[in-house]
């Protein structure tokens, strides 16, 4: 079967699961040090860090633990092989304007809802980021287990 582009529901979804899977080490690695997550250094690690893993994370397998869970992946729309770390990093860098003192929150969040309006807006929910890096993000669509009269 021919996987399908990703909802922006499913894409949402995977979303929140890679940021509160990040949150969850985050905090336990804020407590094992005796330090708050809100810590300006701190967060400027974790930032980057997820940053990091999630285009590592892509570059290698094609997925993030959220995507995997929504049963997503990415690959390059072109050739639709695996992401290099270039596209994946370049894919993901909007992530590090949360670093940026005192404005990035806002810029951020501004920037965050701006490519969900561009994949919305887009027929195959391409977001501008996604077309930026020559990106496809897709579902993988697997049969049934039991090979019922849906899956035909």
């Amino acid at each position: 079967m021919i996987d399908s582009p990703a909802s922006i529901h499913r894409r949402i979804v995977a979303t929140l699961a890679d940021y509160s899977i990040a949150l969850l080490i985050g905090g336990g690695i804020a407590l094992a040090f005796g330090t708050s997550i809100l810590n300006p250094l701190f967060s400027t690690v974790l930032t980057i860090a997820f940053w990091l893993s999630k285009s590592l994370l892509e570059a290698a397998f094609g997925t993030t633990p959220g995507k995997m869970l929504t049963h997503l992946h990415v690959n390059h729309d072109i050739h639709g092989e695996r992401l290099s770390i270039y596209y994946s990093s370049a894919r993901n860098a909007w992530i590090l304007l949360e670093i940026i003192p005192l404005v990035g929150l806002v810029l951020f969040s501004f920037v965050a809802i701006f490519l969900v309006a561009s994949c919305i807006r887009a027929c195959n929910f391409m977001g501008l980021h996604d077309k930026f890096a020559h990106v496809n993000v897709l579902r993988k669509n697997e049969k049934h287990p039991l090979n019922c009269f849906k899956c035909n």
